[in-house]
Protein backbone atom coordinates (compact mmCIF):
# COMPACT_ATOMS: atom_id res chain seq x y z
CA UNK A 1 0.00 0.00 0.00
CA UNK A 2 1.35 3.44 -0.89
CA UNK A 3 0.31 7.09 -1.04
CA UNK A 4 0.37 8.90 -4.38
CA UNK A 5 -0.15 12.69 -4.53
CA UNK A 6 -3.54 13.60 -5.99
CA UNK A 7 -3.64 14.36 -9.72
CA UNK A 8 -6.56 15.51 -11.86
CA UNK A 9 -6.55 12.09 -13.58
CA UNK A 10 -8.25 10.81 -10.39
CA UNK A 11 -11.20 13.23 -10.80
CA UNK A 12 -13.64 10.58 -12.04
CA UNK A 13 -12.84 8.32 -9.08
CA UNK A 14 -13.52 11.20 -6.66
CA UNK A 15 -16.72 11.98 -8.56
CA UNK A 16 -17.95 8.38 -8.11
CA UNK A 17 -17.02 8.29 -4.42
CA UNK A 18 -18.85 11.51 -3.54
CA UNK A 19 -22.07 10.00 -4.92
CA UNK A 20 -21.70 6.82 -2.82
CA UNK A 21 -23.77 7.14 0.41
CA UNK A 22 -21.13 5.12 2.30
CA UNK A 23 -18.49 7.71 1.41
CA UNK A 24 -20.43 10.93 2.15
CA UNK A 25 -18.72 11.41 5.52
CA UNK A 26 -15.40 12.07 3.79
CA UNK A 27 -17.06 14.89 1.83
CA UNK A 28 -19.00 16.34 4.78
CA UNK A 29 -17.46 19.81 4.38
CA UNK A 30 -19.13 20.23 1.00
CA UNK A 31 -22.59 21.77 0.76
CA UNK A 32 -23.30 20.19 -2.66
CA UNK A 33 -21.97 17.59 -5.08
CA UNK A 34 -18.92 18.66 -7.06
CA UNK A 35 -18.76 18.77 -10.84
CA UNK A 36 -16.07 16.81 -12.68
CA UNK A 37 -14.01 20.00 -13.09
CA UNK A 38 -14.29 20.69 -9.36
CA UNK A 39 -13.24 17.09 -8.62
CA UNK A 40 -10.11 17.69 -10.72
CA UNK A 41 -9.27 20.59 -8.37
CA UNK A 42 -10.26 18.71 -5.18
CA UNK A 43 -6.70 18.81 -3.82
CA UNK A 44 -6.93 22.61 -3.41
CA UNK A 45 -9.23 22.06 -0.40
CA UNK A 46 -6.48 20.29 1.54
CA UNK A 47 -2.90 20.89 2.59
CA UNK A 48 -2.07 17.38 1.34
CA UNK A 49 -4.28 14.94 -0.57
CA UNK A 50 -3.21 11.45 -1.58
CA UNK A 51 -4.73 8.56 -3.45
CA UNK A 52 -4.04 5.18 -1.84
CA UNK A 53 -2.86 2.46 -4.19
CA UNK A 54 -2.62 -1.26 -3.51
CA UNK A 55 -1.64 -3.77 -6.21
CA UNK A 56 -1.81 -1.00 -8.86
CA UNK A 57 -5.46 -0.22 -8.01
CA UNK A 58 -6.79 2.89 -6.27
CA UNK A 59 -8.46 1.75 -3.05
CA UNK A 60 -8.92 5.01 -1.17
CA UNK A 61 -7.88 8.55 -0.30
CA UNK A 62 -6.03 10.16 2.58
CA UNK A 63 -6.15 13.87 3.34
CA UNK A 64 -4.38 16.22 5.69
CA UNK A 65 -5.54 19.74 6.37
CA UNK A 66 -3.56 22.29 8.36
CA UNK A 67 -5.82 23.48 11.19
CA UNK A 68 -3.32 25.80 12.87
CA UNK A 69 0.44 25.89 13.29
CA UNK A 70 1.77 22.31 13.45
CA UNK A 71 -1.73 20.81 13.93
CA UNK A 72 -3.35 18.77 11.15
CA UNK A 73 -6.75 17.14 10.69
CA UNK A 74 -6.66 13.89 8.73
CA UNK A 75 -9.31 12.05 6.76
CA UNK A 76 -9.35 8.52 5.38
CA UNK A 77 -11.61 7.06 2.71
CA UNK A 78 -11.62 3.38 1.74
CA UNK A 79 -13.65 1.93 -1.12
CA UNK A 80 -16.93 0.51 0.25
CA UNK A 81 -16.17 -3.10 -0.67
CA UNK A 82 -12.79 -2.96 1.11
CA UNK A 83 -13.99 -1.47 4.40
CA UNK A 84 -13.75 -3.32 7.73
CA UNK A 85 -10.60 -5.17 6.67
CA UNK A 86 -7.97 -3.00 8.37
CA UNK A 87 -7.04 -0.93 5.33
CA UNK A 88 -8.34 2.32 6.83
CA UNK A 89 -6.10 1.77 9.86
CA UNK A 90 -3.06 1.26 7.62
CA UNK A 91 -3.91 4.35 5.58
CA UNK A 92 -4.24 6.42 8.76
CA UNK A 93 -0.83 5.15 9.91
CA UNK A 94 0.72 6.08 6.54
CA UNK A 95 -0.61 9.64 6.59
CA UNK A 96 0.28 9.98 10.28
CA UNK A 97 3.87 8.87 9.59
CA UNK A 98 4.09 11.36 6.72
CA UNK A 99 2.84 14.24 8.89
CA UNK A 100 5.04 13.51 11.90
CA UNK A 101 8.24 12.85 9.94
CA UNK A 102 7.99 14.98 6.80
CA UNK A 103 5.80 17.89 7.92
CA UNK A 104 7.12 17.84 11.52
CA UNK A 105 3.65 18.39 12.94
CA UNK A 106 3.08 18.16 16.68
CA UNK A 107 -0.59 17.11 16.78
CA UNK A 108 -3.04 15.22 14.58
CA UNK A 109 -6.83 15.32 14.87
CA UNK A 110 -9.33 12.80 13.53
CA UNK A 111 -13.04 13.63 13.32
CA UNK A 112 -15.17 10.47 13.50
CA UNK A 113 -18.93 10.23 13.14
CA UNK A 114 -20.54 8.75 16.24
CA UNK A 115 -22.71 6.61 13.96
CA UNK A 116 -19.74 5.25 12.03
CA UNK A 117 -18.39 3.31 15.02
CA UNK A 118 -14.67 3.93 14.57
CA UNK A 119 -14.08 5.09 18.15
CA UNK A 120 -12.36 1.86 19.16
CA UNK A 121 -10.12 1.89 16.09
CA UNK A 122 -8.96 5.44 16.86
CA UNK A 123 -8.22 4.70 20.50
CA UNK A 124 -7.00 1.09 20.53
CA UNK A 125 -5.51 0.51 17.08
CA UNK A 126 -4.16 4.00 16.31
CA UNK A 127 -3.37 5.27 19.83
CA UNK A 128 -5.43 8.47 19.74
CA UNK A 129 -7.12 9.93 22.79
CA UNK A 130 -10.66 11.28 22.96
CA UNK A 131 -10.55 15.10 22.79
CA UNK A 132 -14.21 16.07 22.61
CA UNK A 133 -17.52 15.87 20.80
CA UNK A 134 -19.38 18.19 18.43
CA UNK A 135 -23.16 17.73 18.73
CA UNK A 136 -25.14 17.66 15.45
CA UNK A 137 -22.03 18.95 13.70
CA UNK A 138 -22.53 17.53 10.23
CA UNK A 139 -25.42 16.69 7.94
CA UNK A 140 -24.88 13.37 6.12
CA UNK A 141 -27.43 11.36 4.15
CA UNK A 142 -30.36 13.40 5.43
CA UNK A 143 -29.44 13.34 9.15
CA UNK A 144 -27.45 15.43 11.58
CA UNK A 145 -24.61 13.46 13.17
CA UNK A 146 -22.49 13.95 16.27
CA UNK A 147 -18.75 13.96 15.68
CA UNK A 148 -16.08 12.63 18.07
CA UNK A 149 -12.68 14.31 17.99
CA UNK A 150 -9.56 12.21 18.64
CA UNK A 151 -6.05 13.58 19.03
CA UNK A 152 -2.52 12.27 18.95
CA UNK A 153 0.43 14.32 20.14
CA UNK A 154 3.94 13.81 18.94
Amino acid sequence: MKLIPFHKMFAETVMDWQLDPDQRRFFRGLDRYMTLDECAEFDKKFTDLFMVVENNAVIGMASAKLVCKDVYEIGVLVKSELQKKGRGTWIAKLIEDYLFHVKQCRSILIYVSKEHGLNRVCEKDLGYTFAGMLKSFTFVNGQFEDIFIFQKLR
